[in-house]
């Protein structure tokens, strides 16, 4: 993978070959420094500025099933949805931890996209669909957002 950051004529270019999988979901983060890749593989990495922000791949192998979509909540929160039929809510400043929320057989043929809003410092709105032809409106609490 590829990551250039900056301006057009000064772009900064980072190449990191940690997975050989297709990448299938790409989030920036607001700031345009953080990105989050998702791979064929079910894998999820953060990058900050050309920096690895996940240090091992285990992790971040919480999906069963292809990731589908993905965004950014702040430059700290990242929500991942997928095929599995979860969804998950990351802390990246903390990635040992794992997720710190997630919502189990959203759908029940997987998630094919979402919105999330964060309502307060504990709540995530999560307006969902689903590869069968729903939608789904639930409110996440979160410990720590």
């Amino acid at each position: 993978m590829v990551f250039k950051t900056g301006l057009t004529s000064t772009p900064i270019t980072i190449t990191s070959e940690i997975d050989s999988a297709d990448i299938v979901q790409l989030a920036v983060a607001d700031g345009g420094d953080t990105v989050a890749v998702a791979s064929a593989a079910q894998e999820l990495h953060v990058y900050r500025s050309g920096d690895l922000v996940v240090g091992t791949k285990n992790c971040w192998t919480y999906h069963k099933a292809r990731i589908t979509s993905m965004q950014w909540l702040d430059d700290r929160f990242l929500v991942t949805a997928g095929l599995d039929r979860n969804l998950y809510v990351w802390d990246v400043t903390d990635p040992v931890e794992g997720p710190v929320a997630s919502l189990k057989d959203v759908h029940r043929d997987g998630i094919s996209s979402f919105h999330a809003t964060k309502l307060s410092s504990n709540e995530i709105r999560i307006v969902s669909g689903g590869v069968e032809g729903s939608v789904v409106i639930t409110v996440l609490a979160v410990k720590r957002i």
